[in-house]
């Protein structure tokens, strides 16, 4: 009964994400790669459910400005692509 109530995961930054991590659904075994599950987009975040049994496996929330900031100042290419529209948003 423990595997049906485990929680999704849930990322603190938009940036640990990857859309080739792999998971691993506790309810029906399915194990694949992120891009291979469900994703429904929300306002501030997308979720990535199983795709044989729907169970929610990760929650990603959007980066803020200050994540994005931070992290192409540390060299991320995806964040250094982002920051040009964060600047102009701020």
């Amino acid at each position: 009964m423990g595997d049906i109530v485990q929680s999704a995961t849930v990322l603190t930054n938009y940036l640990d994400y990857k859309s080739d991590m792999p998971l691993n659904c506790p309810v029906c075994g399915w194990a694949g790669k992120a891009d291979l599950a469900e994703r429904e987009m929300h306002n501030d975040l997308f979720d990535i459910s199983c795709p044989e049994c729907s169970k929610m496996l990760l929650v990603v929330p959007y980066p803020t400005y200050d994540q994005v900031k931070d992290a192409a100042a540390a060299g991320n290419q995806e964040a250094l692509q982002q920051l040009p529209s964060v600047l102009r948003e701020e």
